[in-house]
């Protein structure tokens, strides 16, 4: 399900937040209330609390981005 998408920065009371594509919150079955863990550093990482990440996956997502990345660039 890899994609890329453009979001704006929001101001929410005194902090700011990014809004989550709906097909992503769709994909699993999320809802509000429900959590998610953030995992950052050059990157932001977001998956669903208590999800478990699979490193061979997770590689071969980071691979598609890339590629979408660089299909991007060449436009």
């Amino acid at each position: 399900m890899p994609a890329v998408s453009r979001r704006k920065v929001l101001k929410v009371g005194g902090s700011r937040t990014v809004a989550l594509p709906p097909q992503w919150l769709d994909a699993f079955n999320l809802t509000i209330g429900n959590e998610v863990e953030v995992v950052y550093d050059s990157i932001v990482l977001i998956r669903p609390a208590g999800m478990k990440l699979d490193h061979i996956l997770l590689k071969k997502e980071i691979e598609l981005l890339a590629t979408l990345e660089e299909a991007k660039n060449e436009r």
